[in-house]
């Protein structure tokens, strides 16, 4: 769906756009310092860098899987069962197996004298073995465990659907899952199912009614602005000062960047409702372009940090270290951009999420 598809949820389309490149940001500074800590033989370089990165874009995901839950109830909802499932199989589950035979069979390793791509199974027997666990665990790329939990979603939508028609008390049990059970990073879990399954309820909640959704989140931009700055605050804190406790599967810091995202979603899609001209076309062009972006960003990201080392080898200043972001961002974001719109065009269609 493009912004040309109505005014209706031309704010939720942006939002999608903004949701890729917020988790491309986030990959390209983990990415930077990862490598100038390889490359420089530091433990922990830049150490206010990463507490920034982690403060604000960690967690970028709870992004998508919100959309996802608007995007239900909004539109697809009506459509009914089958084209739902027909949908994501087609559109998500497919690419997904697609693209993870690929990255089970070859991979880009990044870093000094070893870098390039790298053939990572031998023989039949051991590529399937891999390729099996890739899939079930989403291990194939370090975002792709995201697909696994998304998936779970989907098959789970039937009974949340069910309970937000029915029970609107059962989802607001829902909603609360994240504040007391908690993603495990990177990792497919049971825990991260229910933690995304707590944003998705809410997405589909929001998604009834979106119009007076946004109705809501417009009165309540002085909260949603105090919630995301405190928030923020608090996080930015805890990251300088190292606190990662966990009590059972309850993590603070994973509770804290719930209310951060929801807040910051809140306050975007009302900013965004009359977006024009050059950044809508860009945010647009993102969008229609996410889900690709989102499966390819990883390898030219780190295509883009090898030659910025070597032309700028580490160590170096904070201003050197600005324009390498940056400008990895920037390369990371357009090649996996411009590789999503060439297969668009040789398959006559655009990705989706």
């Amino acid at each position: 769906m493009s912004l040309k598809a109505g005014p209706y949820l031309r704010d939720l389309h942006a939002f999608r756009g903004v949701a890729i490149l917020a988790i491309v940001m986030a990959h390209a500074v983990g990415v930077v310092l990862n490598q100038y800590a390889r490359a420089a033989g530091e433990s922990n370089p830049w150490p206010v860098v990463r507490a920034v990165q982690e403060a604000l874009w960690h967690n970028s995901t709870i992004y998508f899987a919100l959309i996802s839950g608007i995007l239900f109830s909004a539109v697809l909802a009506s459509r009914g069962w089958r084209a739902f499932f027909r949908s994501k199989l087609l559109h998500v589950a497919l690419p997904y197996a697609v693209m993870t035979a690929l990255f089970t069979l070859v991979i880009y390793r990044a870093g000094t004298g070893g870098q390039g791509f790298r053939i990572r199974v031998r023989g039949p027997g051991g590529y399937l073995n891999r390729l099996a666990e890739h899939l079930l665990e989403g291990t194939a790329l370090m975002p792709y465990w995201y697909i696994p939990v998304l998936l779970c979603l989907f098959a789970l939508t039937p009974l949340v659907w069910r309970i937000a028609r029915r029970a609107p008390a059962g989802m607001a049990f829902l909603a609360l899952l994240p504040l007391l059970i908690s993603r495990t990073g990177i990792v497919f879990s049971f825990q991260s199912v229910v933690y995304f399954l707590g944003v998705y309820a809410v997405g589909i909640a929001a998604g009834m009614d979106f119009g007076r959704t946004r109705e809501r989140l417009r009165s309540a931009r002085p909260a949603l602005l105090a919630a995301a700055l405190v928030t923020t605050a608090l996080l930015l804190t805890a990251k300088l000062a190292g606190w990662n406790w966990r009590a059972g599967w309850l993590s603070p810091v994973e509770s804290l960047f719930y209310v951060q995202k929801l807040s910051v979603s809140g306050l975007v899609l009302g900013m965004l409702e009359d977006v024009r001209g050059g950044l809508a076309r860009l945010l647009d062009l993102c969008a229609r372009y996410a889900f690709g972006i989102f499966f390819l960003h990883i390898i030219p990201l780190r295509m883009a940090v090898d030659v910025a080392f070597a032309v700028a080898p580490p160590p170096f200043g904070p201003l050197m270290l600005q324009l390498v972001i940056g400008g990895v961002f920037l390369a990371g974001t357009s090649a996996s951009l411009a590789v999503s719109a060439g297969l668009a065009r040789l398959f006559g269609r655009h990705s989706r999420k």
